[in-house]
């Protein structure tokens, strides 16, 4: 959640400026950019085994395309649960299958995901 918060606010345009002395009244997260990028780190309990799955995964054994920043994701039940998230997961009801698709596709990479 902290890293998505993250790669959302690395979307805006600002500058960090030092203010110094009085003018610095109120310290606030964007004045320490640098040390609230290093404290903010996800930790997936569990995601141990998707890293060993890697090794026998018929899917990455010989891609050789780029993910880019997409989290590649190995064979097996996962991959639907995430489709499962992202389809159904909206406060707005369940997207259709062009927005699941490519919200997948913004997030995860798996050879022949369509």
């Amino acid at each position: 959640m902290h890293a998505r918060w993250s790669a959302y606010i690395e979307n805006f345009p600002y500058k960090l400026m030092h203010q110094s002395g009085s003018t610095n009244t109120v310290a606030n997260a964007l004045s320490r950019h640098v040390s609230l990028l290093a404290a903010l780190r996800t930790e997936i309990n569990g995601f141990d085994c998707v890293k060993e799955q890697f090794l026998s995964d018929p899917d990455f054994l010989t891609f050789g395309g780029s993910a880019g920043n997409q989290l590649c994701i190995p064979v097996g039940s996962l991959r639907e649960k995430l489709i499962r998230d992202l389809h159904g997961g909206s406060l707005a009801g369940h997207l259709g299958v062009d927005k699941t698709l490519s919200a997948m596709q913004d997030r995860y990479f798996w050879p022949r995901q369509k």
